[in-house]
């Protein structure tokens, strides 16, 4: 009887145990899903910007708002719906800053209309430190779960082994867990360079492509429903300097959300916008008063700027900065921050800006103001062209450095002729930094250069920044200074190594000290064939230019030469036939280059389209070589 008895107590127990587990495991499970629940809520009122002031008219404000951009994926995906039908595939979801990656990934979260499948929203930086719970619940649940997984160039363009490390532990829970699907948001550059050897799933690639006049109709009448605003276009129009800018502000979903917001403001802005520059500085200013007014903001203008632009240069430079508490309390600044992170001792941890591009137009501002200002100084000019700044800098600088007036122009000229003049021999970033700025100036530097090319530096930094200079003057020896560059890249040389290393890094292929990397064979990216997607769509770009500025023209003149070391050093991965077209149809207008220089480019292109040609046919061979039955039929 009593054997009996402890047989009876022996399964109870174990049943309540498993009872309990079961309640427990239920718990889990039920917490996860309210926890996303929760966090649809906070995302459909948070996902808009703070300067897009809708959140208290409707509901469901970024479902009001969400236009679908142009995507590209074969016209699989046509409307909305299309969108949610992928939800069944691993995907990933790139595009070019600003495209709208976020926000249509946040609106395919938060509007998933599919009770049998659950939608987990995360970006990279919450997903490491919250993927135990995630890995928990994926353990005690058949449920159809899409996790997606935001803003990888954001979390990790400091730090590609992370993003690669990410991207394995992706990979093996897609396949360990079937009921599981994958998504991906991130630039389409940042991902090519790291997908190698990482990516272990099949998955559907959506394209995401530039807005269209009809995308931003769509959003202008959007956005004038749900507010009221009338004639939202017309004001538009009225803030442009030139009627043409529109083109390539509404292409831009980040764009034309900052001048939707200008041009719902009384008194808009002090002057008319020019350039992208203008737009980011006028936002910036209109921002700081619409905080002032509404009394969230009590710093003054100088001094919000400036923590914003420490701010910025400590991200864009180390990933993060702290901020203190009493900064963060000022509307102005918290407002274009996301997702600051409190610390023990109140401070905030900062990784983001509300979009990036905001932090690359600070940095840029930073330069334009010392180059500017009416008494000018020159140790500050000095440390701030210390920094190594990017493509993504240097684009805004230009940008407003070629609206200057010419008087404007020279009194810069003269002050960077006189502080290379006070530059050590060893300065080498700082020298060159003052002949790239100059020489893109646009204005006459011949006097400045011929006095370098007359010391014929051997430095070879140096020696591609004067050439690039070089060949956008007038002057015959310049001239035959530039073309002396190209031939020596044609030869791949010391030249060529290093020309290609600073490209890659110029354009953020590459995250290193571009005053020591060199782009050799046995570097990592090059015997993948990779790290140059960016630089290798930049040069496209310069190849199809038609009617635009001199320097896509006499840029050629390196472009071609450097393009065909850049193929040969990666073994002529990625090569297509559009590739070759587009290489095919390069020309040399007379207007542009001299008898000899387009002798040389001529010659240049011809190696370029026979190793091009016989690449495409190796190719083609080893193919067909592989599928003996697709030669046969």
């Amino acid at each position: 009887m009593a054997d009996l008895i402890d047989i009876i107590i022996k399964f109870f127990t174990k049943l309540y145990d498993w009872i309990m587990k079961f309640v427990k495991r239920q718990e889990i499970v039920e917490d996860f899903q309210k926890q996303f629940h929760d966090k649809k809520i906070l995302l459909e009122k948070n996902t808009l910007p703070s300067w897009i002031n809708v959140k208290n008219t409707v509901d469901n404000p970024l479902s009001a708002l969400f236009v679908l951009p142009p995507i590209d994926n074969t016209g699989r995906v046509k409307d909305k719906k299309d969108l949610f039908n992928l939800l069944t595939k691993n995907c990933l979801v790139l595009g070019d800053a600003g495209i709208g990656k976020s926000t249509l990934l946040r609106y395919i979260f938060a509007h998933n209309s599919d009770s049998n499948t659950l939608v987990a929203y995360y970006t990279a930086e919450e997903w490491n430190s919250q993927k135990e719970d995630a890995k928990t619940y994926l353990k005690l649940t058949k449920t159809k779960t899409v996790l997606i997984i935001d803003g990888l160039d954001e979390a990790f363009h400091m730090n590609p082994g992370g993003c690669k490390a990410l991207l394995r532990e992706l990979s093996e829970l897609s396949r360990k867990h079937k009921n599981v699907k994958i998504w991906i948001g991130c630039r389409k550059a940042f991902f090519e360079k790291l997908r190698s050897n990482c990516v272990a799933f099949e998955y559907e690639k959506v394209q995401l492509k530039a807005w269209k006049e009809k995308q931003a109709k769509s959003f202008i009448k959007n956005y004038q429903q749900i507010t009221g605003e009338r004639r939202l276009k017309p004001k538009i129009e009225n803030l442009l300097r030139f009627p043409s800018l529109i083109d390539s502000f509404q292409n831009n979903p980040f764009r034309l959300e900052l001048l939707v917001f200008l041009a719902s403001r009384k008194n808009a802005t002090a002057g008319k916008i020019e350039n992208s520059y203008d737009l980011y500085y006028q936002f910036l200013l209109g921002w700081i008063k619409n905080e002032q007014k509404r009394k969230t903001s009590t710093m003054d203008q100088s001094l919000v700027l400036g923590h914003l632009l420490s701010a910025a240069k400590c991200i864009y430079s180390d990933g993060k900065c702290v901020i203190d508490k009493t900064v963060m309390e000022d509307s102005a600044i918290s407002g274009l921050l996301r997702m600051p992170e409190e610390r023990l001792d109140g401070s905030f941890c900062v990784r983001e800006f509300y979009h990036r591009s905001i932090i690359e137009f600070l940095v840029a501002y930073e330069l334009v103001e010392a180059f500017t200002e009416k008494k000018p100084d020159f140790y500050k000019l000095k440390s701030i062209l210390s920094q190594n700044l990017k493509d993504d800098i240097t684009n805004f600088v230009n940008a407003k450095l070629q609206s200057l007036s010419g008087n404007e122009k020279e009194l810069i000229k003269e002050r960077l002729k006189r502080l290379y003049s006070e530059t050590l021999e060893n300065e080498v970033s700082i020298q060159e930094k003052i002949i790239y700025h100059i020489t893109r100036l646009g204005v006459d530097a011949s006097d400045f250069l011929r006095e370098i090319v007359n010391t014929n530096p051997q430095n070879y930094i140096l020696r591609l920044t004067l050439a690039y200079g070089c060949a956008l003057c007038q002057d015959g020896d310049l001239r035959r200074y530039a073309l002396n560059y190209a031939e020596s890249l044609a030869n791949n040389s010391q030249d060529a190594i290093t020309n290609r290393a600073w490209t890659v890094v110029y354009f953020g292929d590459v995250d290193a000290d571009p005053y020591t990397y060199k782009d050799n064979k046995d570097d990592n990216w090059v015997q993948k064939g990779t790290g140059w997607e960016r630089a290798r769509a930049a040069r496209l770009k310069r190849f199809s230019a038609r009617g635009n500025r001199d320097k896509d023209y006499r840029f050629r003149l390196f472009d071609i030469p450097l393009f065909r070391t850049f193929l040969e050093t990666r073994n002529w991965a990625d090569i297509s036939e559009n590739e070759y077209t587009i290489i095919s149809n390069v020309e040399f207008p007379p207007e542009y280059f001299g008898s000899e220089e387009r002798e040389f480019l001529s010659r240049e292109k011809e190696k370029l389209l026979r190793g091009y040609r016989a690449a495409l046919d190796e190719r083609e061979n080893n193919q067909l070589q592989k599928s003996p039955k697709d030669k046969a039929k």
